[in-house]
């Protein structure tokens, strides 16, 4: 390795630092053409599409710079990459990893926000309608015929995302108190997002096909039972 480069390794990411002088990038080109190599000699895969090149340059006359070619494919110029968590820009400065710190915990006090306000949450109680105070929830079902439209479910899961390994739904009967969950839904799949959509369709669909009675009990000695919007059985 030449003494103006260096190579940072962090798990599986490689990291070439080249200090360009006098204009001569052969020696940066050298490190980074031999660093092809050894991994091929290592059977190891260099994966050009996600291999970056930046370039800081203060200099007030800046001459155009020769893009640096990996198994014949361009590698990619870019103004700032991520390097152990921190966002390095070709002008070294730190707006770029302040803005992605901010908006990453701004995500996060969004969720606490959230668990201040349980009654909002899916799945929960509410704690009024209409004006009137929700006192608790009170579910009823035919089980069998509950459980056997639960089952088409699963099956409809299964068709629509193939991935999906693991499914479980829980849904209380009885009395629910405010602010309570009354349905649990755990889908799992390598993918999120095939979960996420499973997660989505399963609660539509139950909401809609299974036969679960929902009584509202108010504050002032009145009840009512309701009905999903959903409900295509009524």
């Amino acid at each position: 390795m030449h003494s103006s480069n260096s190579i940072i390794k962090f798990a599986d990411d490689t990291t070439v630092v080249g200090l360009i002088t006098n204009n001569d990038e052969a020696a940066y080109w050298e490190e980074v053409r031999a660093l092809g190599v050894w991994c091929q000699v290592n059977n190891l895969s260099l994966n050009v599409n996600k291999t970056k090149e930046m370039i800081v340059d203060f200099r007030k006359q800046q001459r155009e710079h020769v893009p640096i070619h990996i198994d014949g494919t361009v590698v990619e110029k870019v103004e700032s990459f991520k390097f152990l968590s921190v966002h390095i820009t070709d002008e070294l400065k730190w707006s770029t990893h302040t803005d992605s710190v901010v908006k990453k915990e701004q995500q996060r006090t969004f969720n606490l926000r959230r668990l201040k306000k349980p009654q909002e949450a899916e799945g929960t109680t509410r704690n009024s309608f209409e004006g009137m105070k929700v006192v608790q929830l009170e579910y009823e079902a035919y089980i069998p015929m509950a459980e056997s439209e639960l089952r088409k479910i699963y099956t409809d899961i299964r068709a629509r995302w193939p991935t999906v390994r693991h499914i479980c739904v829980h849904h209380r009967l009885g009395v629910v108190p405010v602010t309570e969950a009354s349905v649990i839904i755990g889908i799992s799949s390598p993918h999120r997002r095939d979960s996420l959509e499973a997660v989505q369709y399963c609660i539509d669909t139950l909401k809609g096909t299974v036969p679960i009675w929902k009584k509202e009990v108010y504050e002032a000695d009145e009840s009512r039972w309701k009905e999903n919007k959903e409900c295509q059985w009524t």
